[in-house]
């Protein structure tokens, strides 16, 4: 393995070790968006839907945008892998929540125009964020587990992963 890799193979191992369902989940959606789409709008989708969230991550860490500011608590910081302050595994789950909004809105609404399809696949996604962010924080209890420690929007005494203001608790 080249020397500029090497420090990277034990947080890329990290990374699946600490968040196996990620990877699960991506597999999975690979295989469908595959079957569905073609590899090449696959791959397209998974590197758009990840740049994009990652963006918003990354923004909202910075200067509160779009998702409010807060700071991730770095508490597995040099177990997993980190793109600057924002854990990998988190812009990696967004492709295929949006895939499976995406899915779920072509399937109900069946063969509309593309603008309606994005808007309910928008608000499915949204929905989906709603159940599993909180559940994913630890503010809803059984859902991943000890994993949760890095990060969360939703305030809670459960959950010590993050501040939600430069500075100050978001426990509460």
């Amino acid at each position: 393995m080249p020397t500029s890799l090497a420090p990277v193979a034990p947080l890329l191992l990290g990374t699946l070790l600490l968040r196996p369902y990620v990877f699960a989940f991506l597999a999975v959606f690979a295989w469908a968006a595959t079957r569905d789409l073609g590899a090449l709008r696959m791959l397209g989708f998974l590197a758009w839907g990840f740049a994009v969230a990652f963006a918003a991550e990354y923004a909202s860490t910075r200067v509160g945008v779009p998702f409010g500011l807060y700071h991730y608590t770095g508490a597995t910081r040099g177990i997993e892998l980190y793109l600057g302050n924002v854990p990998f595994f988190d812009s990696l789950s967004f492709p295929f929540l949006a895939y499976a909004s995406f899915c779920l809105a072509r399937k109900v609404l069946g063969p509309v125009d593309r603008g309606r399809i994005t808007l309910l696949a928008g608000v499915v996604m949204m929905l989906l964020d709603v159940v599993i962010d909180p559940s994913r924080s630890g503010a809803i209890d059984g859902f991943s587990g000890a994993s949760s420690t890095t990060r969360r929007r939703a305030p809670t005494s459960a959950c010590p992963c993050r501040t939600s203001r430069a500075g100050s608790s978001s426990d509460g």
